[in-house]
């Protein structure tokens, strides 16, 4: 008897506008109604998986499961719950890293809940993130203002299906950490992002608490 269906996202369950069929959601839901259990496959991060998991009824709940980072990463779908997690040493993954910026090539880094994207030159934007019509916002430090405003109009998009960059969802903390602006640039987000190297994004797993989070990051010392 069938159990369990696994499905990848991208150019296999997701139109190419980046959603579900009608007619895939049905059958889904049908399987699921005869006892089958439907888990996500995927190598995009969980955290950007909110609108895909919404439409099947999946997100935040209990005993339902992801497998995410190409099988990396096996969470419970309530809260994102970890559950197993399976990387490289660090010895390795900074070997690997220190070859790659010496190839002087845009190396990407996975962990367990993120993505993060380095050496990504003005150039590679133009020519690889310009006059993109779906994909997430690409939010650099010059996007971020110093009134705690974002400019989501600046062109560049990355697919969704290149699921290699740092995201911060909507409702989060971004803040510039490196530089003259660093503490200085912060800003609350209104919809998933990605976002540049100098910016980090603060993500509480309590829902209730971002825009405590941002205010208390606002605070002046003296």
């Amino acid at each position: 008897m069938l159990k369990l269906i696994a499905c990848d996202l991208d150019e296999t369950l997701l139109t190419t506008d980046k959603k579900i069929s009608k007619e895939d959601i049905e059958a889904i839901q049908k399987a699921r109604s005869q006892g089958i259990r439907f888990v996500v496959a995927t190598g995009r991060g969980y955290h950007s998986l909110e609108n895909i998991l919404k439409p099947l009824d999946l997100y935040q709940k209990e005993n339902e499961y992801i497998m995410s980072g190409n099988g990396a990463v096996l969470c419970e779908s309530k809260d994102f719950r970890k559950l197993s997690f399976h990387g490289i040493s660090f010895e390795l993954a900074n070997q690997l890293f220190e070859y790659g910026m010496q190839q002087d090539v845009c190396v990407q880094v996975f962990t367990d809940r993120d993505v993060y994207a380095f050496h990504i030159n003005e150039n590679e934007k133009k020519l690889k993130y310009t006059n993109i019509k779906d994909g997430w916002v690409y939010i650099g430090t010059k996007d971020v203002g110093f009134d705690q405003t974002i400019n989501y109009d600046n062109g560049i998009k990355i697919p969704f299906e290149k699921d290699s960059f740092r995201i911060a969802p909507k409702n989060t903390v971004l803040m510039c950490i490196e530089g003259g602006s660093a503490g200085r640039k912060i800003a609350f987000t209104n919809q998933d992002v990605c976002f540049g190297n100098k910016l980090c994004c603060f993500n509480p797993y309590k829902y209730e608490v971002e825009k405590f989070l941002f205010y208390f990051l606002n605070l002046k010392t003296s």
